[in-house]
């Protein structure tokens, strides 16, 4: 069981842990997450966690740059 997404309002805790210019909205749910740099990905913890209870663990965001 997981436990329920705060409003939208409320920023991914992982923006705690990068710098000011690296947060962007998640493509999912257009929160504000560690979205630029490294370590940041396209989607907020929650929606990452959806997509990987429908996909499975190994969905992940693989960088296409070279």
């Amino acid at each position: 069981m997981t436990t329920a997404a705060p409003p939208v309002s409320e920023p991914d805790p992982s923006t705690m842990h990068c710098a000011g210019s690296q947060i962007g909205l998640c493509a999912g749910c257009q929160r504000q997450t560690w979205r630029y740099g490294p370590g940041g990905l396209p989607l907020c913890t929650w929606c990452m966690t959806d997509q990987q209870a429908r996909w499975g663990s190994a969905v992940r965001f693989k960088s296409t740059r070279p």
